[in-house]
């Protein structure tokens, strides 16, 4: 399996993105599916560090895309969801309203209001055509992050559908827990110099 670093920007601090170096592979070895960390960036969803699935059939992006529209992923759309509300407004108006990519969402207050709720969920899915894409959050000294996953609909289902949003919470909660006791030794060791 190959490793995509699609940025080298500080977007992603060294020890989250160290931290997740260690842990997507093990998702992607035990249920064989992509998985990707993103932020956003500007009005943009960036993708900081992604690992392809292991099947013939994969849900993959072009591995040439480093930036793409927040509407068009799960995790774009619970990036957005979960700003406050004065960086979500300049967001969206910067974006314009999402059509093809999101066809449900016809105007700005049903996107709010969708927006909204996604903010209040552990895990975003949506399915477009053939494909599931599913994400859940994580935190970087208060900059979201998430994790994204695309798997075609006739895999997710039953065991291996479970498997999926257990492993991702997990591995979001792992990142985060590894990151904090990281700032703390550092915060520690700094405070007795």
């Amino acid at each position: 399996r190959r490793l995509l670093e699609l940025s080298c920007d500080p977007v992603c601090p060294p020890k989250l993105l160290e931290a997740a170096r260690k842990l997507l592979p093990e998702f992607v070895e035990k249920t064989g599916e992509y998985i990707c960390l993103s932020t956003l960036r500007g009005s943009s969803r960036s993708i900081v560090l992604r690992y392809n699935s292991t099947h013939q059939v994969q849900g993959k992006e072009s591995t040439a895309l480093i930036e793409e529209n927040p509407y068009s992923s799960a995790s774009g759309r619970l990036l957005l969801a979960l700003l406050d509300d004065g960086r979500r407004d300049f967001c969206l108006r910067q974006l314009r309203p999402p059509g093809k990519l999101w066809p449900e969402m016809h105007s700005r207050k049903g996107l709010d209001k969708a927006l909204d709720k996604l903010r209040g969920e552990k895990m975003a899915c949506f399915s477009k055509g053939e494909l599931s894409t599913l994400a859940t959050s994580l935190y970087h000294k208060g900059k979201a992050f998430a994790l994204g996953v695309f798997v075609p609909n006739y895999r997710f289902q039953g065991e291996h559908k479970m498997k999926i949003f257990k492993m991702l919470i997990e591995i979001s909660s792992k990142i985060e827990e590894a990151d904090s006791k990281t700032r703390g030794i550092r915060k520690n060791q700094t405070g007795a110099i």
